[in-house]
């Protein structure tokens, strides 16, 4: 008997994650499966969280260290690399960097009593 694939796995779940999203929005109306399901995804989104930043530190190891004492070619790599992150980092920094600002509001208004601002 053959095994099932990875890609069939993922197609597999995909589907069955229709389903199930489409029978709890349409059919079991007085149940919530998403409750049900919280934990499972909340464990999901940490494992995912916890894999990428290691990933990321040894690829840019490995990276930095095949390329030996080649100081040029090291450069070339973060130039390299600050060109494909440049598009893709400043929207997610922005978004980080105006709830900070959301969240400091109110210390700021403790540090100024009286100022005469609203913070909403």
């Amino acid at each position: 008997m053959r095994r099932i694939s990875l890609t069939g796995w993922i197609i597999i779940a995909t589907l069955v994650g229709l389903v199930l999203g489409w029978l709890d929005h349409d059919v079991w109306l007085d149940t919530d499966l998403a409750a049900w399901l919280n934990p499972l995804s909340t464990i999901f989104l940490r494992m995912i969280k916890s894999i990428v930043a290691p990933l990321l530190f040894a690829s840019l190891v490995v990276g930095i260290a095949g390329h030996g004492d080649d100081l040029k070619k090291v450069g070339r790599l973060a130039l390299k690399s600050l060109a494909l992150a440049s598009p893709v980092g400043p929207p997610p920094l922005g978004r980080t960097l105006r709830t900070r600002d959301r969240m400091a509001r109110p210390v700021r208004a403790l540090r100024r009593p009286r100022s005469g601002r609203h913070y909403r």
